[in-house]
C-alpha cells in the first residue's frame, strides 16, 4: 500500500505540476493578449484624438462657409440685376438707333442709285441731232 500511495502521490504531483505549467502558459498568453490590447487601446486613443481634430476642422470650415455664402449670394444677385439692366439698356439703345440707321441706309442706297443713274447718263456719248418738228434738215 505504501507503493500505491507513493504512485498516487507521484501522479498527483505530476497533475499539479502540469496544471501549474498550463496556468503559467495561460498567464503568459494572457500577458501577451493584454499587451496587444493595450497597444490597440493606445492606437484607438490616438485615432480618436485625430478624429476629434479633423471633426473640429470640419466644423470650423462649415462655420467659415456659412459666413461666406450669404455675401456670395448677394453678389450673385447683384450681378444678375446688373446683367438684366445692361440687357434692357442695350435693347433700348438698339431700338432707338435701328430706325434712324435704317432710314440713313435707305437714303444712302437711294443716293447711290441716283448717282449711278446720273453718272451713267453723263457718261453716255452724246449724239447731236438737229430736228425741226421731227424732220431732219441737211
Amino acid at each position: 500500500m505504501d507503493v500505491l500511495l507513493a504512485v498516487c502521490m507521484i501522479i498527483g504531483t505530476l497533475a499539479i505540476a502540469s496544471i501549474a505549467l498550463m496556468v503559467m502558459r495561460a498567464v503568459s498568453h494572457f500577458e501577451t493578449v493584454a499587451d496587444e490590447f493595450k497597444k490597440t487601446a493606445e492606437a484607438a486613443r490616438t485615432s480618436m484624438a485625430e478624429a476629434e481634430r479633423v471633426t473640429r476642422q470640419l466644423l470650423d470650415l462649415t462655420i467659415s462657409l456659412e459666413e461666406v455664402v450669404p455675401p456670395l449670394q448677394r453678389s450673385a444677385m447683384r450681378v444678375e440685376e446688373l446683367t438684366e439692366r445692361a440687357t434692357e439698356l442695350s435693347n433700348a439703345v438698339l431700338d432707338e438707333v435701328r430706325q434712324p440707321l435704317e432710314t440713313t441706309m435707305s437714303l444712302i442706297r437711294g443716293f447711290r442709285a441716283g448717282t449711278r443713274s446720273l453718272v451713267g447718263a453723263l457718261s453716255r456719248p452724246r449724239t447731236r441731232r438737229e430736228t425741226n418738228g421731227g424732220m431732219r434738215h441737211e
